[in-house]
C-alpha cells in the first residue's frame, strides 16, 4: 500500500513518520511575520504607553515613565474636542461611507445599462483622470531624468 494513503492507525510506521506542515503555511509566514513586527507590535506598543505619563524624553531613560492607568482615558473622556470629534468620525463613517460606494454602484450600472446613450464618452470622462496621472507622473518623471536630475 501507498505511504500517502495510509491512515495514522495503520501501523508503527505511519505513526513514526513526522508530521508535515501544509506549504501554504510557509508562503503566509513571510506575511504573517511583517504583519506582526509592524502592526501588532506597534499596536501594544502604543496601548502599553497609553496607560503611562507620556513624554518623549521617557524613551531615553525608563525611569522617566510613569505608570497612570486609565487616568488618560478619563481624561479623555471629558474633553469636548473627542466628543465632537468622535461624532465628526461616525458621521463620515455612517453617513459618508454607505454613500460613496451606492454613488459607484449606481454610476457603474448605468454606465453599464443599455439605457444610457453615450456609454463611451461617459466610461472615458470616469477613467480619463486615472490615465492622465499616470502619463503625468511619468512625463515630468522623464524630464526629471532629461535635465540630469536637476528637479
Amino acid at each position: 500500500m501507498n505511504t500517502f494513503t495510509e491512515s495514522p492507525s495503520a501501523g508503527p510506521a505511519a505513526s513514526a513518520r513526522p508530521h508535515r506542515l501544509n506549504p501554504a503555511y510557509w508562503f503566509i509566514a513571510p506575511a504573517l511575520a511583517l504583519i506582526a513586527v509592524f502592526f501588532f507590535l506597534p499596536v501594544a506598543g502604543a496601548l502599553l504607553l497609553s496607560f503611562t505619563d507620556f513624554d518623549i524624553y521617557a524613551l531615553g531613560n525608563l525611569d522617566n515613565l510613569r505608570f497612570v492607568g486609565l487616568a488618560n482615558y478619563g481624561r479623555l473622556l471629558q474633553d469636548s474636542l473627542f466628543w465632537l470629534a468622535l461624532k465628526n468620525t461616525l458621521y463620515f463613517v455612517l453617513v459618508g461611507g454607505p454613500l460613496s460606494v451606492g454613488v459607484s454602484l449606481l454610476a457603474a450600472l448605468l454606465l453599464n445599462s443599455r439605457l444610457v446613450r453615450w456609454q463611451g464618452w461617459f466610461r472615458t470622462a470616469l477613467f480619463l483622470p486615472v490615465v492622465t496621472t499616470l502619463v503625468a507622473g511619468r512625463w515630468s518623471g522623464a524630464i526629471c531624468i532629461s535635465r540630469a536630475m536637476a528637479c
